[in-house]
């Protein structure tokens, strides 16, 4: 049967399209060329954590391209995104909060009634089940993607989307098109390649074939990560001669830990043997970009969807929870002819800010039809160019990662200052990053005013967003 469009989706699509045609139209009435602006390539990794990469962890040995870019462009030490995969990812494309879009945990594979059961099961002691979530993104969010193509830019999207459905056992289908129409080329993408519901690759599908409706089957036994890479290139390649913008969101390193083969041989342990292939992946790009003669005018942005899941030292914590090592994230911004590299800045960002920091780079404005953002363009600190005044952080994960029971948290970072409410017990803890990066030390006793401080401020934050709560049994 012929799955018809929403009449959302029908709307949403002309408000862009003539968005798009309004743009081309008053170019060509001041009879001038659309003004240069730099590609940009966005490239997101799964389960990358702040402690995973060679620049700021010694001890790791498989990032050199990584570590070369991170020298030729800009870090960030004090990124944040969500603690897991969809939230991020939803933060990212629509400069709003998981707590307004009601996006505060990951989409389930199996389904929200088996989810909702087992959630039940792990919270059995407690007096909290988990809040609920929505199981995508709804169409009448505007997208950076959808606000770059108003200004002009050719769009793709290669690889990891999850956010477009929570399957189970009536609607789940083996190749991850649970509801399409939810998929990236209907959010402002001119091209997907691999966007479906996965939130992981389905059985092996690191490997050819790939059983995802989204990604045609390569030679059998081709490596998933060398593959998006390709596209990705191939990409910028057909569109370098105008401004696109390349959305490349790795699978790896996300479970199953399935490592390419031919680099398993030199790196047997299985995690890093996939970091090595991101890396080599960015090396390759960054060749292409030369060879293409596009790297002084690609604005390149390098970060992950949340904490590492393995030891994230010296932060507390990892994939899953409100600790550092489970929200901060490596970022790098990289464009040659614009930026000065080789420069670190403390100051601390979140996912929901990439939206009006991307349009502030090129100078581009968002659609009327953009909802209220909860991100604030840093341009100015990473240009030096006008006053960036840093604003609060906060954090909102009111579900069960602990196997014990309920677990969930909200937190609220202000300047070095960082309290975090722990939802099952009503307890807080006030930490001061800057001296205890490892939030070991509780100075909620010794600064009752800075917690009654911080509290308001989270409440505050909370309500304003209409953020959905753990529900009493």
């Amino acid at each position: 049967m012929k799955k018809f469009l929403p009449p959302t989706l029908i709307l949403h699509s002309t408000l862009i399209f003539l968005a798009t045609l309004s743009f081309h139209l008053a170019q060509a009435a001041d009879g001038a060329a659309a003004p240069q602006r730099p590609n940009i390539l966005f490239i997101l990794v799964d389960d990358l954590g702040w402690s995973d990469v060679g620049y700021q962890n010694p001890e790791i040995k498989v990032t050199p391209n990584l570590d070369r870019l991170s020298k030729q462009g800009i870090q960030f030490s004090n990124a944040y995104a969500a603690t897991v995969c969809s939230p991020s990812r939803a933060e990212i494309l629509t400069g709003r909060s998981p707590a307004r879009l009601k996006m505060t945990s990951h989409i389930p594979g199996m389904g929200f009634e088996k989810y909702y059961e087992y959630s039940k099961r792990q919270s059995r002691k407690s007096r909290f089940w988990e809040a609920e979530i929505r199981d995508h993104l709804p169409l009448e969010e505007v997208t950076i993607a959808e606000a770059l193509q108003a200004n002009g830019y050719t769009t793709g999207f290669f690889g990891k989307w999850h956010l477009a459905g929570a399957g189970g056992e009536e609607n789940n289908q083996a190749n991850g098109c649970i509801d399409p129409e939810w998929h990236p080329q209907h959010q402002g993408f001119d091209l997907n390649i691999g966007g479906c519901a996965y939130g992981k690759p389905s059985g092996k599908g690191y490997f050819s074939p790939y059983n995802n409706c989204e990604l045609k089957d390569g030679p059998k036994g081709e490596y998933l990560t060398n593959r998006l890479t390709d596209e990705a290139i191939a990409f910028m390649r057909a569109n370098k001669d105008a401004p696109f913008f390349a959305y490349l969101s790795y699978y790896t390193i996300h479970s199953p830990l399935l490592p390419d083969p031919q680099v398993a041989k030199a790196i047997p342990n299985r995690y890093m043997a996939m970091v090595k292939s991101m890396d080599n992946g960015i090396g390759k790009i960054l060749s292409a970009l030369e060879e293409m003669d596009l790297a002084e005018e690609t604005l390149l942005i390098f970060t992950s969807d949340n904490g590492g899941t393995r030891d994230q030292s010296p932060l507390r914590g990892k994939k899953g929870n409100l600790y550092e090592g489970g929200i901060r994230v490596p970022l790098i911004y990289r464009w040659p002819a614009k930026l000065e590299g080789g420069r670190v800045i403390d100051t601390p960002v979140a996912a929901a800010d990439f939206f009006p920091t991307i349009l502030a780079a090129v100078d581009a404005k968002a659609p009327a039809s953009t909802k209220k953002l909860d991100g604030i363009s840093y341009w100015a600190a990473i240009t030096g160019e006008g006053d960036y005044t840093p604003h609060p952080i906060y954090q909102h994960f009111p579900h069960n990662r602990g196997g014990g029971g309920f677990d969930g948290a909200s937190t609220v970072r202000d300047g070095d200052w960082k309290l975090h409410w722990k939802q099952e017990s009503n307890d807080y803890a006030l930490y001061h990053l800057k001296e205890d990066l490892g939030e070991e030390n509780d100075l909620a006793k010794n600064h009752p005013e800075k917690v009654e401080t911080l509290k308001q401020r989270l409440y505050e934050w909370l309500e304003a967003t209409n953020a959905n709560m753990p529900r009493l049994r």
